[in-house]
């Protein structure tokens, strides 16, 4: 029997996560929090009840909405705020209110690959505008988006870029979202590494109807195995995800203890103080090795490697994420801030491998 799909990924476009060695010594593929989440969620987790297992969550996770808008600040209402699980989800629910076979993509190449998979789920054009060759997000990027808004119908940008590490400065930003608000193209601002790098665009979302702004608790929270994010948005479409989204799409344990991360805002600040004194340490570490490390403002660095140096990181037990870039030799690394012990291994596997231990 042959099966009728109407939609099917092909093999190399889905999506592709970090190569785990046979010998796991530094976890570092997947941007994960290395120093952990707060004593406040471990309690939680120890008081959880038990009850909560056999109930259905909240389906518009009322609570944790209402933690979320506090923390957001900004005149912010819980109206404004969508709960997923994972921003990877918001993403598609999202797109599925503006793509179809007749629409089109603006976003930047490279960025995070579910936006253009998002794309060809719905079997959307992909107009990917090239970062400049040092994958820094310039006057002239921003122009070429603006000048692609016309026949765009959704807008999708990562501020900070994964896996570049690559921020957008406001002026850009600014710029891009009333273009778009001339002609109603909505865009989606993801600031899922926001504590790492500080600035945001959030404070506009109240006064540009066709802003989402897009946050993780899976970084700084370090909360990445409840898969948790959410989107703040105009009442509208916040309203519009809530009821579009599948229904109990953010379970007990990720509402009950998500709701406890929030309570903890101090941990999250010194944490993501940890982890970017982490990422600074990394990138000098790797660049004094004379390898070509790029800027980042994520919770992790992109460094150029050649084929068999990254190889030789999984056969001595590293994780890391690799990307292949149109137009550039040998291999892209990303390299997560790991805890300063994980982050000495892999200086010291690099230097082993390139003969200079």
């Amino acid at each position: 029997m042959q099966l009728k799909y109407k939609r099917r990924l092909p093999p190399q476009g889905a999506y592709k996560t970090a190569i785990r060695p046979p010998e796991l010594v530094a976890k570092l593929g997947q941007n994960e929090n290395a120093f952990g989440t707060t004593p406040k969620v471990v309690e939680a987790l120890r008081n959880f009840d038990a009850s909560l297992v056999f109930r259905y969550p909240d389906p518009q996770a009322v609570a944790l909405r209402e933690k979320i808008a506090k923390y957001v600040g900004l005149g912010v209402s819980p109206s404004n705020v969508a709960c997923f699980s994972g921003v990877d989800e918001a993403i598609r629910v999202v797109s599925s209110f503006f793509l179809d076979e007749r629409s089109t993509m603006v976003c930047v190449k490279p960025t995070f690959a579910i936006y253009p998979l998002a794309a060809t789920f719905y079997g959307t054009k992909i107009s990917a505008i090239p970062l400049e060759r040092d994958f820094s997000f310039s006057n002239n990027t921003c122009e070429a988006i603006v000048e692609a808004i016309p026949t765009a119908d959704l807008v999708c940008l990562c501020n900070p870029d994964n896996p570049t590490g690559t921020t957008i400065k406001r002026q850009y930003l600014e710029r891009i979202i009333s273009a778009a608000e001339e002609k109603s193209i909505p865009v989606i601002v993801d600031e899922a590494y926001f504590e790492f790098f500080g600035e945001t665009i959030m404070d506009l979302v109240l006064r540009k109807p066709n802003l989402i702004v897009f946050r993780s608790m899976s970084k700084s929270f370090g909360l990445a195995g409840l898969r948790l994010g959410f989107l703040v948005s105009s009442e509208e479409l916040a309203g519009e995800a809530r009821r579009w989204k599948p229904i109990f799409n953010v379970n007990n344990f990720a509402q009950v203890l998500g709701a406890a991360a929030l309570d903890d805002l101090d941990f999250v600040k010194i944490t993501s103080a940890k982890i970017i004194e982490s990422r600074e340490a990394l990138s000098k570490a790797v660049s004094a090795l004379g390898i070509k490390v790029y800027p980042s403002k994520g919770n992790f660095i992109l460094a150029h490697l050649s084929d068999n140096v990254f190889d030789g990181l999984l056969e001595n037990g590293v994780e890391t994420r690799d990307f292949v870039f149109e137009g550039y030799d040998g291999k892209f690394v990303r390299i997560t801030a790991g805890s300063p012990q994980e982050n000495e291994y892999v200086v010291k596997t690099l230097a082993k491998l390139l003969g200079r231990s």
